[in-house]
Formats: structure tokens, C-alpha cells, sequence
């Protein structure tokens, strides 16, 4: 690939950076292979740390609590919420508010600034009522976008949380909606004697099923569908992860033409999120502890973890150069031709996406309610 990706954000306000989850940073060179400090959680953190225009870095823990630290590590506010908080928050970078969705069903609308609660709006479920898929917020109009486990999409007013409308999510939905440039929102979802279905919703609400995999044996309710889609504005691509009874499906869909361009089967089925590369390689992070490029449909690289599956997402900086963790505690590095090395062991499990600070610093949230900041090698 000729043409180069580049990151559509330098504020990292949702999991995976920006609305198209792309996992990229413009930042280049390597981070210290020791965290320069650490950020006290009050339980495990596996939602990933967003920012705001302040550069707040905004945590929100397993117990429900909210913190927001300064760049240097000190504590500004905390919020406790009604539920634990697994999904990654959202944030409203020019009105400085944080979306924040929990386990008991509600969306939070906070003050990044001090945390100040500004609505609550319970999610309607005739069922489970848990929040696990990482929320979408989008300006034009300005909503923010969430599910839960009973089953439905909900587009909420960011000003209000009121709901503005609302689409199918499917059966025990853990994927996060993306969006392209152009607002459209794009998700996938389980449907009885339908499969794994790539769904548009354009910002009037018109809603369009792009694709379908066909239902496996084992039925669309054992469907693992947790990646987000992952939106490569530049090159006009979309990546989605439908997988089977057992394996995992990467499915490259042109935006153009509304066309799959191509797709690669992998041995067990994938949860995380995938990540680009300036150079539009995807970084897939599968159920067999490996991490691999793909370059047009094909495998360039395999970079095995030593770790038997991989829960977390990836995330890369402008050097081509990607980071993950694992469940096992250790936070890796891999260069752009594959070779890796596992470089720091953090006490418990690593469940979160990493992410990046407007100012380099690459945070690593663990389970253990501890975020590990790494500064870039060119920091003092």
C-alpha cells in the first residue's frame, strides 16, 4: 500500500482514538520501557483512558468511579456512579463533557472539568441491562451512541440524554458502533436465522444491512461479535470481524462501492478491536495469543504473545510500531516487520486498550486499578 493513514484526531476521546475506533496515533519514536507514573484507580480498569481538551485524563474503574488526573498524575475530581463501568467512555472535546455508560444500564453526561453530573438517562431493556460495548459520541447532530444487553442501539442528545432514536443491536450485543467522517454509524449485529449482520445508519436514521454472514452451526446467540469496525477514512475501507462457530472472519468492505474487497480466515475467533498502521497494515490481536499484520488480504507477519488469547485491542504510532496487553500481565511492543519483545509485567491482567495522551504518553490500564503512563523515549 502506497498511501498513508493517518490519524483523524490528536485528542484520544474514545477507545481506539477517534469515531473510526482506528486504534492510530500521529506520535513517532518509541515509548520508556518503565512507566514514568502511575494512576490510582479505586478498583480493576477495563475501559480504556480518553482525554479531553484539557488533557484530562479521564479514568472510569470497575467499582463506578470516575477520576480525572492532570498530566502530571495528580488527582482532580471523582464521581461515583450506579454501576461498575466496563465500556470505554466518550468525550464531547468542545463542550468538555464525558459520556459514561454502566453495568446497572445508565448513560452519565458529566463535566470533564470537575465531574459534575449534568443527566442521567436509564437505557430501556426488558432484559439484561448492562453497558459493555465502548460508546460513540457524534456532533453533527451532537449525540452519543450506546447499547446494552437488552438489545437495542440508542442515539441520546448529548445536551439532555434524551433519546432521539433507537435500531436493533441484536443478540447480547458487546461491539461498539464507528462512524466515518461523514456521520454515518456503522455496526454489526447477531440475528436469529440471519447471522452476523454489517449494518449504516445515516444521520437522518436510515438504516441500511451492508452484509451478512451466514449463521453458523452453532447459532447466531453463540456468535461472538465484540470488535468494533475499524474505518480507514483515507483509503475509503471499513474492517470488520464476523466470526464463525470457531474461527475468526477480517472483512475489508469499500465504502465506494459498497463492495467486500477481500477477506482472511483465522484460526480461532477475535474479540479485540484492530488497530492500523500508518501504512494501512490492520493489526488483528486473535484468540491464540498472536498478534498479525494484514496488508490487502493477505498475512504479512505473525508475532506470538506466549499468551494462550488476547482480550485487548492493539494500538500504533506513526512509526508503524504497535502496542498490546495481555491477559497474563505483560504490555508488548512489535516493530513494523513483526519482531517483538514483551517489555513490562504489570501485577494483574491487561484488559483495556491502551491509549494516547495529546502529549505522547501511552496509558495501560490494569485490573488491578492501576493505569501504568509511559512517556515517549524523547521525554524527560
Amino acid at each position: 500500500m502506497n498511501a498513508t493513514t493517518t490519524a483523524r484526531s490528536s485528542v484520544w476521546a474514545f477507545a481506539g482514538g477517534d469515531p473510526g475506533r482506528t486504534g492510530l496515533a500521529a506520535h513517532t519514536g518509541d515509548i520508556r520501557t518503565r512507566p514514568a507514573r502511575t494512576l490510582r484507580a479505586g478498583a480493576g480498569v477495563q475501559a480504556s483512558v480518553v482525554f479531553d481538551a484539557g488533557q484530562r485524563a479521564l479514568v472510569a474503574d470497575m467499582g463506578g468511579m470516575v477520576r480525572a488526573f492532570d498530566g502530571d498524575g495528580r488527582r482532580l475530581w471523582q464521581q461515583q456512579l450506579d454501576g461498575a463501568v466496563s465500556a470505554t467512555p466518550a468525550v464531547d472535546v468542545e463542550n468538555c463533557w464525558l459520556f459514561v455508560g454502566t453495568h446497572a444500564g445508565w448513560i452519565y453526561g458529566l463535566k470533564s472539568a470537575d465531574g459534575a453530573v449534568l443527566w442521567r438517562s436509564r437505557l430501556p431493556s426488558a432484559g439484561d441491562p448492562r453497558i459493555v460495548a465502548d460508546l460513540l459520541y457524534l456532533g453533527n447532530p451532537e449525540r452519543v451512541v450506546a447499547s446494552s444487553w437488552g438489545g437495542q442501539f440508542q442515539a441520546l442528545a448529548a445536551a439532555s440524554g434524551g433519546i432521539l432514536h433507537t435500531w436493533n443491536a441484536g443478540i447480547s450485543p458487546q461491539s461498539a458502533a464507528s462512524a466515518d467522517a461523514r456521520n454515518n454509524i456503522y455496526c454489526l449485529r447477531a440475528v436469529w436465522d440471519e447471522g452476523v449482520s454489517l449494518v449504516r445508519v445515516a444521520p437522518d436514521g436510515r438504516e441500511t444491512v451492508l452484509h451478512r454472514s451466514p449463521e453458523g452451526e452453532r447459532q447466531a446467540n453463540r456468535a461472538v461479535v465484540a470488535a468494533a469496525p475499524v474505518i480507514d477514512d483515507g483509503r475509503g475501507l471499513l474492517y470488520f470481524i464476523a466470526n464463525g462457530d470457531r474461527v475468526g472472519r477480517v472483512h475489508a468492505w469499500d465504502l465506494a462501492t459498497d463492495r467486500l474487497q477481500w477477506s482472511v480466515e483465522f484460526e480461532r475467533v477475535i474479540v479485540a478491536t484492530p488497530a492500523l498502521r500508518p501504512d494501512g497494515s490492520l493489526m488483528i490481536a486473535d484468540m491464540t495469543g498472536t498478534l498479525s499484520a494484514v496488508d490487502s488480504g493477505s498475512i504479512r507477519f505473525r508475532y506470538d504473545t506466549g499468551c494462550e488469547y488476547l482480550l485487548a485491542g492493539p494500538v500504533s504510532n506513526g512509526s508503524s510500531v504497535t502496542y498490546l496487553g495481555d491477559p497474563a500481565g505483560w504490555f508488548h511492543q512489535v516493530d513494523s516487520d513483526g519482531t517483538g519483545k514483551a517489555f513490562f509485567e504489570a501485577h494483574r491482567s491487561l484488559q483495556a486498550r491502551p491509549s494516547w495522551s495529546p502529549a505522547g504518553d501511552l496509558h495501560l490500564p490494569a485490573m488491578d486499578g492501576r493505569v501504568h503512563v509511559f512517556g515517549h523515549a524523547g521525554s524527560q
